[in-house]
């Protein structure tokens, strides 16, 4: 009983950091990263597909689901770390920019929350 209720747990948490997630990729795009070749599109993507993600883990409760969010939410992270380092797609950013810094935590977060709650899931098994 105390392992679904954490593992249920841990999808809520986990989906809300992709919302989260989501929901900073679409305030960046509306504030003007929509206008940036290639990657206005790309945070416009990121932000419609965190919002499928959120029902899918939490309504599905599915191990693919799970761990598909964890892949969406460091794949989150690699690209504003190429963007803050080497650059991505011709941008060069810092993490001195608006929101990185809480979007790379909750990213983070998320991914550590998801895949720990996939692992579990798939050891279950």
């Amino acid at each position: 009983m105390w392992f679904r209720v954490a593992i249920i747990l841990a999808m809520v948490v986990g989906a809300a950091t992709v919302g989260a997630s989501g929901a900073i990729h679409l305030h960046l795009w509306f504030a003007g990263y929509r206008h940036v070749p290639r990657i206005g599109p790309l945070f416009l993507a990121q932000s419609i597909s965190a919002f499928v993600f959120v029902p899918t883990i939490v309504l599905s409760r599915r191990t693919f689901a799970v761990l598909a969010g964890a892949g969406f939410q460091a794949v989150s992270v690699v690209g504003l770390l190429l963007s803050a380092t080497v650059g991505f797609l011709g941008i060069h950013d810092g993490l001195d920019v608006p929101w990185a810094s809480t979007s790379i935590v909750l990213e983070l977060i998320g991914f550590v929350v998801l895949a720990t709650c996939g692992c579990a899931l798939v050891a279950r098994r």
